[in-house]
């Protein structure tokens, strides 16, 4: 017998889950992906992250403007410093 995959999906794996996790970011992130946002879009977004207003926006920050955004914080933060400068982030838009 067949399982129907629609009423019995497969247990989620680690790598199913993160999988999900992506596809919900590209999903969440809609237009930017691909460059479709305006670079004084993006500053605003980055501006509006950096809660502590130091030109950084660490990934508690990040995750409080945006859970989906958080998921790929460390893949965005090219120096592993824990902090995104403005070229870091603007990066995650193009």
């Amino acid at each position: 017998m067949r399982k129907n995959l629609f009423r019995d999906p497969p247990k989620r794996s680690g790598l199913y889950a993160i999988a999900a996790a992506l596809a919900a970011t590209v999903i969440a992130v809609g237009p930017a992906v691909g460059g479709g946002m305006k670079p004084e879009e993006v500053n605003a977004m980055f501006k509006k992250a950096d809660a502590n207003a130091d030109g950084k926006v660490t990934k508690e920050e990040l995750k409080a403007m945006d859970p989906t955004l958080a998921e790929i914080f460390d893949q965005a933060d090219k120096d592993k410093d824990g902090r995104l400068t403005n070229k870091e982030f603007a990066d995650l838009f193009s």
